[in-house]
């Protein structure tokens, strides 16, 4: 019996180094893009991912849309909440707004962009897996340059090693095909012959990160454009004991 206690001990011993351990921080991941390059001015504009969607995943949408009086919001047929990351910001000619839902419910999703008294948006949306479930939102930064390769840098350093980086940036002036950065190994490019615009988004995991972060494009010509960076935390997990664990840290064996 004495030696059975020894051997509890032990494993007990070894459990109590685990638990005691910081919690680790997962690497976020692309999981799939959705988009509508055909909105028309209108109230509304839809689009569907062409997968379902994993509950408890982080959905992240922007909408570039012409200087009207009202920017875009965004919502979608689950009913998840979404929240502002990146309020309305535009230079001359174009403008820009980005939404984000944490722990999303999952399923086959539509995602609507809505203008109170109609627009154009020019909208995308990307899914991403191993984002923290409450409060993934860290940096943001937006500018409006007039370049060949316009960029802009959060405000701030990042908070954690592992975020992942979305930059997103809309052209009111040309149906440009944009490039994204160095770096940015996801992206997608919306170009709407309606209102001769074209707008995108990117992102790329960081893996020991620090530091402000910055997105990139290339549209080959210089523009007047908006572009929005953002980051968003990564998920925990790990240093945290069950109760039965416990038990074996207290030596017994109920």
């Amino acid at each position: 019996m004495s030696r059975f206690k020894t051997i509890l001990a032990s494993v007990a011993a070894v459990i109590a180094i685990l638990c005691a351990a910081p919690p680790q921080v997962r690497g976020q991941t692309h999981v799939q893009w959705a988009s509508n390059n055909a909105c028309t001015y209108e109230a509304t504009c839809s689009f569907s991912f062409g997968s379902n969607t994993t509950a408890g995943n982080l959905i992240v949408a922007c909408g570039g849309f012409n200087n009207g009086t009202n920017a875009p919001t965004f919502s979608d047929s689950q009913g998840d909440t979404f929240s502002s990351a990146i309020a309305r910001f535009n230079n001359s000619s174009a403008a820009l707004v980005c939404y984000y839902a944490a722990n999303i419910h999952g399923g086959a999703d539509t995602v609507t962009c809505s203008i109170s008294g109609s627009g154009y948006c020019i909208p995308a949306a990307e899914e991403i897996t191993g984002a923290a479930a409450s409060s993934p939102l860290d940096q943001t930064g937006t500018a409006t340059p007039s370049s060949a390769s316009p960029s802009a840098t959060t405000s701030g350093a990042i908070a954690q090693g592992n975020e992942i980086v979305i930059g997103s940036g809309m052209d009111w002036t040309g149906a440009r095909s944009w490039t994204a950065g160095t770096g940015f190994n996801n992206s997608v490019s919306i170009r709407n012959s309606s209102c001769g615009c074209s707008a995108a988004m990117e992102s790329m995991t960081l893996t020991g990160g620090s530091g402000t972060q910055t997105a990139t494009f290339s549209i080959g010509v210089t523009d007047p454009t908006a572009i929005a960076v953002m980051t968003f935390k990564g998920a925990s997990s790990g240093g945290a004991c069950s109760p039965s664990l416990a038990l074996l840290h207290a030596g017994r064996c109920d």
